[in-house]
């Protein structure tokens, strides 16, 4: 039989909340203090960015800042995160 982990759980989150994530991190190890990048060494972690934010009226340089999305598409990833730095991320339905 091969090693397994699984876990389930139900997470609620306030309207503008950037999203949260799940670390299993070494005894006594510090949690990353991004709640949506959980890069930490020897860690691995999954982070999900619920975070979109909206341009108001004309000023949709908005999108392309550091909150905002290059390719104008909604801003909701489920990253995975692996010692220290994201190693891949998914656009994920809201």
């Amino acid at each position: 039989m091969k090693n397994r982990f699984e876990a389930s759980w139900r997470a609620t989150l306030a309207p503008d909340a950037k999203g949260y994530s799940v670390a299993l991190l070494a005894p006594n190890a510090n949690f990353p203090p991004d709640p949506v990048e959980p890069n930490a060494p020897g860690a691995f972690g999954v982070g999900f960015d619920t975070f979109n934010p909206r341009p108001f009226g004309s000023d949709r340089n908005k999108w392309f800042g550091p909150e905002g999305n290059f390719y104008d598409r909604p801003q909701r990833e489920i990253s995975l995160h692996w010692n220290g730095r994201e190693i891949s991320n998914r656009l994920c339905p809201i």
